[in-house]
């Protein structure tokens, strides 16, 4: 019998069909050899992370992609501090002379640009070997620490030896890029390149403890917040709660915002709610003795004098003397509709502590008026209108199939509406200057 085989051609008689067959035949094999390693068939791997940390930062880029004050940054101003007191011996250090990498700009002629926090130094002789390192024959200039002369903005983290403003001894702008990389990479907690003149860097407060719970901001604190409230719906008696005790379907005093008058308005839900953890809270006082523990990045109402209206502002841009919007009434169970404005209360103290249980409510107008101070329901936006807005379709759903009435509030982390909401904030508006850090 015998054999047919197909027919050996040489290769000078290979057509140039038969060469592209061969090509993606080759292609098709080494595409199914990558598709061995980790990840689905055919993904695309992408290169080391490491080439995107050695990038130069762009002007007016900021690492990380968060406000400076955030908990994920640099944290909340926590006050001046003041030569020959007890946080500059507690909190300060000097930086001494026999460090030759690093120069001081020192204008004042005080030696104040030497004083900074434990942490701001030692970031900052790690940034000083890594300059040298990058550049042999150039040093780190510091061109402004520690401020006591309150020549900065208004809550500059210079005043607490935690911000600090540098460039190279060349000043050759072209290496100013480079130079905010390498402060990102020795460790300061955030990096923003703010022009072609200088690096501004800072770094989170020596309390830790504070630093620690700066997790989730959007709360007020459960356990010492107090709230006024309809003894029912259609009774014009209040009484003043702990707002551990509110529940859904309560009516609470709240603003007006377009007004600023206070109204009763029906809670709705609650947005967030954890009773049994810490967390990180700011402690506003006023000068009527009334104060409010709330998240820093929670929305409250202060007076503005620019416009001589009621704005909202987070509670970590708030400083002793701004004007929060309260009750003018001295006692508030004996309140009855119809309600007086609201009145300017000016803010003596604010202190940051640490404490369990974190609540927020959500009601009708979007506001409440907690221990006589009023307050937004929202945090974390900057805008109040835009907030609300954003919850519009939740109170539409309500008003549609009710609200239900519940016997305490939930331990259950924040309520699903508001976990929508910060899944399509984060997927629709994604971080500009985040530098592709967290690129895999």
């Amino acid at each position: 019998m015998k054999l047919l085989l197909p027919e050996l051609r040489s290769p000078r008689r290979l057509s140039l069909l038969h060469l592209v067959f061969f090509c993606v035949l080759m292609m098709r094999f080494v595409t199914s050899c990558d598709s061995c390693g980790p990840g689905r068939p055919g993904m695309k791997r992408t290169g080391p992370v490491k080439k995107y940390h050695n990038k130069p930062l762009r002007e007016k880029q900021f690492l990380p992609n968060v406000d400076e004050f955030s908990g994920k940054a640099s944290g909340p101003p926590e006050g001046k501090i003041l030569r020959k007191t007890r946080r500059f011996h507690d909190h300060m250090v000097r930086v001494s002379e026999r460090n030759r990498n690093i120069i001081f700009r020192d204008e004042e002629r005080t030696g104040a640009d030497r004083f900074m926090t434990r942490r701001c130094k030692e970031k900052l002789e790690i940034l000083a070997i890594m300059v040298r390192n990058e550049w042999p024959k150039v040093k780190l200039f510091v061109t402004e620490a520690f401020d006591e002369n309150y020549e900065h903005r208004k809550q500059s983290l210079h005043y607490e030896g935690r911000a600090l403003d540098v460039k190279t001894s060349d000043r050759d702008r072209k290496k100013y890029g480079m130079l905010a990389r390498l402060a990102v990479q020795a460790g300061f907690d955030w990096v923003f390149f703010q022009s072609k003149a200088s690096i501004h860097v800072s770094c989170k407060s020596e309390k830790g403890e504070f630093e620690e719970h700066l997790k989730d901001e959007r709360c007020f604190h459960a356990h010492n917040s107090s709230v006024l409230r309809k003894t029912s719906p259609d009774s014009n008696t209040t009484e003043t709660i702990p707002m551990t005790d509110l529940r859904i379907g309560d009516h609470v005093l709240s603003t007006d915002p377009s007004s600023g008058t206070p109204i009763f308005s029906e809670m709705i839900a609650w947005i967030d709610s954890d009773l049994t953890s810490q967390s990180a809270f700011l402690r506003v006082h006023t000068a009527n003795g009334r104060h409010i523990s709330l998240t820093p990045s929670h929305l409250v109402h202060v007076f503005d004098v620019s416009t001589r209206a009621m704005t909202t502002r987070y509670a970590r841009d708030l400083s002793p003397g701004d004007s929060l919007m309260a009750l003018d009434n001295a006692n508030e169970a004996s309140i009855r509709n119809p309600f007086s404005t609201l009145t300017a209360e000016k803010i003596v103290r604010i202190e940051p502590v640490v404490a369990v249980g974190s609540l927020a409510p959500l009601t009708r107008q979007g506001t409440i008026v907690v221990n006589g101070i009023s307050a937004s329901c929202y945090a974390a936006v900057a805008d109040h209108k835009m907030a609300h807005a954003a919850f519009a379709p939740f109170r539409w759903w309500t008003l549609l199939f009710g609200v239900g009435r519940s016997p305490q509030p939930p331990d259950d982390g924040m309520h699903p509406y508001a976990r929508l909401l910060t899944v399509l904030y984060k997927f629709l508006l994604p971080n500009d200057n985040d530098d592709r850090e967290n690129e895999v």
